[in-house]
This record gives structure tokens, sequence and C-alpha cells, in this order.
């Protein structure tokens, strides 16, 4: 078992080694609020167990609970690195954009002061030769 993995790798080797269906892991831990569906998001990573779902994972697995809790703070840690990694990559796309703007705007100012400067110029020029 590697608790390293997260809990949804974790929970689902532990099913997997004792040749268990979803209905035999809820058929054992035989409580109301814990379903086929519950124990198959577990194994999906689309929900984790709370505390008593974790005691009762862990009285049905044979397993020290500390093993469950670990398995689930790691997936927690990867999750949140996860979100900071997106994080820093969404603001750079962005910071990237805003910079490629702004130097866009303000070439956009030169030539077009530029050009007024120019078209001044001819008109001042103009107006003296006649």
């Amino acid at each position: 078992m590697n608790r390293k993995e997260g809990i949804k790798y974790l929970l689902k080797e532990l099913r997997k080694q004792r040749n268990w269906t979803y209905e035999d892991v809820v058929l054992r831990i035989n409580k109301p609020n814990i379903t086929k569906k519950k124990i198959k998001n577990w194994e999906k990573g689309i929900e984790y167990p709370n505390l008593d779902e974790i005691y009762e994972l862990s009285w049905v697995y044979k397993i020290p609970g500390r093993d469950l809790l670990m398995a689930r703070e790691n997936t927690f840690t990867k999750g949140m690195m996860f979100s900071k990694r997106k994080a820093i990559k969404n603001t750079s796309i962005l910071f990237s954009f805003l910079l490629k703007f702004t130097v866009g705007a303000v070439v956009c100012f030169y030539v077009f002061a530029v050009g007024l400067s120019f078209q001044f110029l001819a008109n001042a020029i103009s107006s003296i030769t006649l």
C-alpha cells in the first residue's frame, strides 16, 4: 500500500486486494450514508471520505485509520500544489497579454502622435511657402 499516491489509489488497491466489489464494501460497512456511488466517487477522487467514513473504512479493511488519513492529506496537498501551479500559469498568461496590449497601445499612440506631427509640419510648411 502506497499512502503517498493518495486516497483514491489506496482505497481501490485495498478493495482489489480482497477481490471485493463496490457492493461488498457497502455491505461490510452497513451504513445508510455510504453507497456504491460514494465508494466509486472516493476511488475516482471526486469525493473524499470524512473522518467518520475513514473510521468505518479502517475497520472494514483492517488497517490503521492513520494510513487513510495520511493518504487523504497527501491527496489534498497534491491538489493544492496543482492549483497553485495552474494559478501561476494563468497569471503568467494574463501578464503576458497585458504587456502585449500595453506595448501595442503605446506603439499605436506613438504612430498616431508622429502622424499628427508630420501632418502639422506639412501644413505649417505649406502655409509658409504660399
